[in-house]
Parts: structure tokens; sequence; C-alpha cells
């Protein structure tokens, strides 16, 4: 299923007349594929000419040609390109048409700003040098207007194009140029969002998760939403996280199957966090990952991490995929603590209510209790807590976690029970409750 296909059938009509243009451009590729390209690399091709003559009056030389993009203010665009060799590599922005504002910026794979182009209006240049196998993403937004752009990766670059705008001059097809700023510099350079990505690594890793691949990076413009095609793993469960600048507003990140009815796998919306969404493969699928903010844009990293089950553990009747995830980051969270599960059963959770479930320990080993719905999505604020015989309580967890958990240490064998309240629940649901003991 198409990117714009998916845009079309899941945004509302504040989209609509946005859509409607880039579903028309989808439609001419559709009904003739060869045609529709044509008309765009065409119309396009003599200014990249034009431009490819400016570079080789420099001693540069084209590494490969991207694809053309429509772009439409204020959308972006972007490639990555990774270098053969050591050296420098210079990226030139190309548009035609109404092309008026061209914005060009190179990142690293971590995402740090790595230079920032000149503008010329309807073309920008920009270079950076690095060594061999170092990857270089080259992200340019359009401030005004509306047309095809090509981003051309040239290698033995010099720090400006000589005769760029001779050449450029002569074609016709580009938009006109806009006076020249005044030059303040780079923009400037926040925490780098390897370290932030870093973090987040060392806290999913207590819970049993390994990074799966390269981090995927990306930018949005404020108050912009973005669709990004990702193949996950086949028959495992996994976590993709959002890792957002600090400058970045809320992130809303959904994650849909890529066919003709798009199923919602997960969601997750924050601000100045990362957005984790979890899921199960079962099948080899691809999935479409729905990015939007509603206030302030930024640079973001995508990282999947995947999750196995721990050793020894035991298989579970009634397990789904959110359960299932659950269930394992339990167990990793309580080997970290020397625990192991004991005890498992299903409970049936009353909407708005309580539940009471008895509970026998032993005096001499400390316990741990755990419990959670099997849908995560039913449950937004969950308590669990721990009596004695007498009502004592004992142990309590009513923070904002899906899985809470709580530690009892007895002084004598005796009746204890714990109780577990749902007060956002709509319905009732089923939950897993797991009591752990110590080695």
């Amino acid at each position: 299923m198409s990117l714009e296909k998916f845009a079309t059938r899941s945004a509302g009509q504040a989209f609509g007349k946005r859509l409607a243009a880039m579903t028309s451009l989808a439609w001419i590729l559709f009904l003739n594929p060869v045609q529709g390209l044509a008309q765009i690399t065409d119309e396009l091709e003599p200014c990249i000419e034009h431009a490819l003559a400016g570079a080789r009056k420099g001693g540069m030389r084209l590494a490969r040609r991207f694809p053309a993009k429509f772009l439409l203010a204020p959308d972006t665009a972007q490639v990555q390109f990774t270098l053969p060799e050591e050296g420098c590599v210079g990226f030139l922005a190309v548009g035609r048409r109404q092309i008026q504002e061209l914005r060009l910026t190179l990142y690293s794979d971590t995402g740090d700003v790595l230079a920032t182009g000149e503008e010329h209006g309807a073309y920008a240049y920009a270079r950076t040098c690095m060594t061999d196998g170092s990857t270089v993403i080259a992200h340019v937004e359009l401030h005004e207007g509306s047309g095809e752009v090509e981003i051309l990766p040239l290698v033995s670059a010099p720090a400006t194009l000589p005769g760029l705008e001779d050449a450029m001059g002569e074609c016709a097809g580009v938009g006109l140029p806009r006076s020249s700023t005044v030059d303040v510099g780079p923009e400037p350079i926040g925490p780098p969002l390897g370290q932030r990505l870093l973090k987040v690594v060392e806290e999913v890793k207590e819970l049993g998760y390994q990074p799966y691949g390269e981090p995927i990076p990306g930018m949005l413009s404020a108050m912009r939403r973005e669709l990004r095609r990702i193949t996950l793993p086949v028959n495992t469960c996994m976590a993709l996280a959002l890792v957002p600048d600090e400058d970045m507003g809320t992130v809303d990140f959904r994650l849909f199957t890529a066919e003709e009815e798009p199923q919602l796998m997960g969601r997750d919306a924050g601000q100045g966090r990362p957005v984790i969404v979890k899921l199960c493969t079962e099948e080899s699928i691809e999935h479409i990952a729905d990015i939007r903010t509603y206030d302030d844009g930024g640079r973001y990293l995508i990282q999947v991490f995947v999750i196995q089950a721990p050793p020894n553990s035991a298989k579970i009747p009634g397990l789904h995929s959110d359960t299932r995830i659950a269930y394992w980051e339990i167990q990793h969270r309580l080997a970290l603590v020397g625990m192991s599960v004991k005890e498992t059963q299903w409970v049936q959770l009353p909407a708005r209510g309580e539940y009471r479930a008895p509970l026998k320990l032993e005096y001499g080993p400390c316990y741990a209790i755990a419990a959670f719905a099997s849908s995560h999505d039913m449950l937004d604020d969950v308590d669990l807590s721990v009596t004695d015989i007498n009502g004592n309580l004992l142990s309590n967890d009513t923070g904002p976690e899906l899985v809470p958990l709580v530690y009892v240490c007895p002084t004598k064998a005796t009746d204890y029970a714990a109780f577990l309240r749902a007060p956002e629940l709509a319905r009732g649901t089923r939950a897993l409750l797991v009591l752990a003991a110590g080695k």
C-alpha cells in the first residue's frame, strides 16, 4: 500500500486540500507510472544538467542519482548517503517550477548537524568532510513554493561551487532567487541525539531489550505529519522507540500495518520524552510509522529493540501480544534482583472496581507481586496493593506504570491479600497475577 493512499485513508478533513494534491500526483504515477515519472524528471532534467555543469568546473563528480520528489511548502525530503572513501562530499538541492526557498542541512546518522547550506532560493549547497563508511543525511525543507526537488551527492567537493549561479541562471525553470539575508551563522546545536538514544538503550536493557539494526534519523517541521515505511523482523516481539531532541514539542507516534485496510498496532504520545510502541509480529508485513507533532518540530531517531523470552520462561495459555511482552519484561526485571516467577493465575478485573486475590506467603523469602491486563490499551492507571490478614497495608504501587510491581517480606507465614484496582478501566477484562520469590 502506498504512503499516499495510506495518508488519504487515515487523515481527517483538515488535511483534505493538501492530500488532494498529493493524491492526484499518486494517481498519475499509478495509472501511468512511466509517463508520470517522465513528467517529473523530464521537466527537472535541464536544471540538473546546468547544475552538474557548474559542479564539473570545480572538479567534482556525481556519486549517484536519487529520485526527484514533488514538494508542497512546508514539506521536507531527505536522502541518506554513505561515503565510499574518506574525503569531502557536497549535496546540491535543485528545485524547479515555483520552488522559491529551499533550505539544506546535513546530519550525521546520530542526528548531529554537520553543515548548513548556502541558500540561493531554488537551489542550495552544503558540504562536509568525513571518513570512509560514514553516513550523511541530507535534509531539505521547502519554505515557500511547490515543485520538483532533487538532491545530488557530489564527491571531491569544495567548500563552494564555482560558477553555480551562472550555470543555474541559464535554467529558465528554476524559481527566481531571493535577495541574500544577513549571515548569522549556523543554528545552535543542542545535546546530541545519540546521547539521548544511549540513555534509552540503558533503560530498556533492564527490561530485556537489545537494539536491532541501525537508528533511523528524521526531522519534522512544526505542526507537521510524516509517514515512514518500516520493515520489522518476523516472529519477534519488539519495541520501537522514537527519541526526539529536547526542542521538539508533543510527539504522536502511531504504527500501522501497510495493508489495504491498515491496522493500528500501537500508539504513544508525549512531550520531552521518548515515545515507545510495543508489538509482536507473526508474519512478514511492512509497517507504516505515522509521526506527528502538534507544536514545535525538530530532529528525531527511531530505534527498534527486540526482546526474547527469559530462560526457563513458563508458557502460559492465553498470553497474547501485549501480555506476552509485559510478562517477559517483568521476568527480566525480577531476574535483576535475583527473583523468579513461582505462580501465575488469570483473574477477572471488574470495570471501575477492585479485585481481591488471596495469597499464601511463607516466612523467610521475599516476594514480588505484579499484575497486568490482557490489553495494555485498556489500562491507563493500575493500582496494586498488598495487605496482611488484618487489612494492614504492607506495600502498594499507585504510579502511572502499566505493570505495577510490589515487594513484600513476610514476618510470619499466614494469609495475605493482593488488591488490584483500575479506576480508568471502562469495561472488565482479564488480568494476569504474577507471584515471584527469591531463588
